[in-house]
């Protein structure tokens, strides 16, 4: 049996939480919003890993100050005061600034590190996935706007 026989058995695909495949009997809405951040925030899925740091600096950028709390908490804050702000497209674009970064770190540790490019492939294929995603969450978001 696998993740393909069970529908909703494997990881969240962030882009079809997106737009707008529930994965569970709760309130659309929430769900999407839960995956979207539990696969953001989930450095095995997502390639990447963001930090309060960062997450507080993503705030900062848009003009939400968040205060160190819990990164999904944090995270959440972020997109609930982006929504009403019109600024989902702008974070979106943000998180795909920092999935930019990690690739390219990634890439430049393959090239100084050969011995361990293999394991940097997977974890450059991930966020390179991620990116995809977020381009796609991003050009969902900038036509619900309008």
């Amino acid at each position: 049996m696998t993740a393909d026989d069970c529908p909703g058995a494997g990881p969240p695909d962030p882009a079809a939480s997106a737009a707008g495949e529930a994965t569970s009997r709760e309130a659309p809405d929430d769900v999407r919003l839960r995956d979207v951040i539990r696969h953001l925030l989930t450095p095995a899925r997502a390639g990447i890993y963001l930090g309060r740091d960062d997450l507080a600096r993503l705030g900062a950028t848009l003009g939400f100050p968040l205060p160190a709390l819990d990164r999904r908490i944090m995270l959440e804050h972020l997109f609930v005061a982006a929504g009403p702000a019109g600024l989902v497209p702008r974070l979106l674009d943000l998180l795909r600034e920092e999935t930019d970064a990690w690739i390219a770190a990634y890439a430049e540790w393959e090239l100084q590190y050969p011995h361990t490019a293999p394991v940097w492939q997977e974890w450059r294929a991930r966020a390179e996935a991620l990116r995809a995603a977020l381009v796609e969450m991003q050009r969902d978001a900038e036509a619900a706007r309008t």
